[in-house]
């Protein structure tokens, strides 16, 4: 492939995206590519070496801001017909609560999904600081004399601490997994504007 079909074919997949946005990261593949010819390869080979043009297209997809992409496609293409202003009017009440029910469920589930993380997190911390207590109360036990209590408090404060490391360590595998699954839910909704092959 060369170094302009490549070039078209990437400009054709991102035509969805701000024009400003998407000549930039072209620019940076013309100079990767002159780079990779300077060390000698071909512009065939350089080519090649940038990946396929759909992880490529999906890459910038990734780096570009969300808000951007959707003022480029809210615009509007063409000149509206009457007739289309006019179901748009008539229609508003359905579409436009259909919309909004839409974007609730979006945005309760997000909020449902970082406040079970946020739950647990609070389940560590008040683990830790009860363990933190009853080590307190088991020095003041053990200093007035009442040795039974006074152990029986260390050993629930050896307990909480367990359960607090175990907390912490689910809480971190937890962190990232949530955060991974928000990345890979905007990047699909990113992937939509994507151009695919016909």
């Amino acid at each position: 492939m060369t170094k302009i079909e490549f070039l078209n074919k990437l400009n054709s997949k991102l035509s969805n995206f701000p024009e400003t946005e998407v000549n930039d990261r072209l620019s940076f593949y013309i100079e990767m590519i002159d780079d990779y010819m300077d060390e000698g390869l071909t512009e065939s080979e350089a080519v090649e070496k940038l990946g396929s043009i759909d992880e490529i297209a999906e890459s910038i997809a990734g780096d570009i801001p969300l808000v951007k992409i959707a003022k480029k496609n809210l615009k509007t293409k063409r000149k509206l017909s009457g007739l289309e202003i006019t179901l748009l009017i008539v229609g508003f009440p359905i579409w436009f609560s259909l919309l909004v029910a839409l974007f609730a469920v979006v945005i309760s589930l997000y909020v449902s999904i970082w406040s079970v993380l946020i739950s647990i997190w609070a389940c560590g911390i008040s683990f830790s600081i009860c363990s933190l207590g009853t080590i307190l109360l088991f020095i003041v036990y053990l200093c007035v004399g009442n040795v039974p209590l006074a152990f029986m408090l260390l050993s629930c404060s050896l307990v909480l601490f367990g359960l607090s490391i175990l907390f912490f360590l689910l809480c971190k595998y937890l962190t990232i997994w949530v955060i991974k699954l928000t990345n890979k839910m905007l990047k699909s909704f990113k992937n939509l504007f994507i151009k695919k092959e016909e």
